[in-house]
């Protein structure tokens, strides 16, 4: 048997399928790989096997300062709402935990059939915002800064003159919130999860709403500011 002939043989079936049989393979055939991006975080709540090796290089959650209209689109609702004096306002950018939203939010989607996103606030100490923006809320946390009455999960409110008063300090953070709302029902003080078909508890008055997962929230920016009918 000739082997030489087998080859032309077997390069003329692949001219007849359209596949070049040399080193260049046809492109049709044998696409190039696509490059993948890979984005760096060093957040502590996020698992060490899915870490790249050269992450601890990188930080964890980037501040941006807002001036202008940017201040100004944050500032406003929150000036206007009570009596107080801003400081200074960032924006907080932690790729980790937006994908880790996005993703939720999808979930929730499909769960749910809807999901909406609102804007809400949670005051603390500002000795607290470092934490939260490189790991977010925990919810594990409830109420030891003021109880749990609607439920132990983390709390935010739409009115930024309610959430000030969970914060004792004359200097305080407010945390401009991105919150996952599918459904809510009122929650009470003993609900360690909101009842099935559910995955937000809030009050009555629906000043107060609770979430009980993580990623259901992302802290978008930070607000340093103080509260001027204390200090008076």
């Amino acid at each position: 048997m000739s082997y030489s002939r087998g080859v032309e043989d077997l390069d003329n079936a692949f001219k007849r399928m359209g596949i070049s049989a040399s080193n260049k393979y046809n492109k049709n055939y044998f696409p190039k790989s696509k490059p993948v991006l890979i984005y760096y975080n060093k957040s502590e709540n996020k698992p060490s096997w899915v870490r790249h090796p050269h992450e601890e290089e990188e930080d964890s959650f980037i501040w941006k300062e807002l001036t202008g209209r940017k201040f100004e689109k944050i500032a406003g609702p929150i000036s206007n709402d009570y009596d107080i004096s801003i400081s200074e306002i960032y924006k907080n950018t932690n790729k980790y935990l937006e994908r880790q939203y996005k993703l939720k939010k999808q979930k929730r989607k499909a769960v749910f059939g809807f999901c909406e996103e609102r804007i809400m606030y949670h005051a603390t100490d500002p000795d607290n915002v470092d934490e939260i923006c490189s790991n977010n809320f925990n919810w594990r946390l409830s109420g030891q800064s003021r109880g749990h009455k609607y439920g132990y999960g983390v709390s935010f409110t739409p009115e930024p003159s309610f959430s000030h008063q969970f914060c004792k300090e004359i200097e305080k953070a407010l945390v401009v919130t991105k919150v996952l709302i599918c459904k809510s029902q009122i929650g009470s003080k003993d609900m360690i999860l909101p009842s099935k078909g559910f995955d937000t508890t809030r009050s009555k008055s629906k000043k107060v709403f609770v979430k009980f997962e993580d990623s259901e929230f992302y802290p978008a920016y930070v607000v340093f500011y103080t509260d001027d009918s204390e200090s008076e």
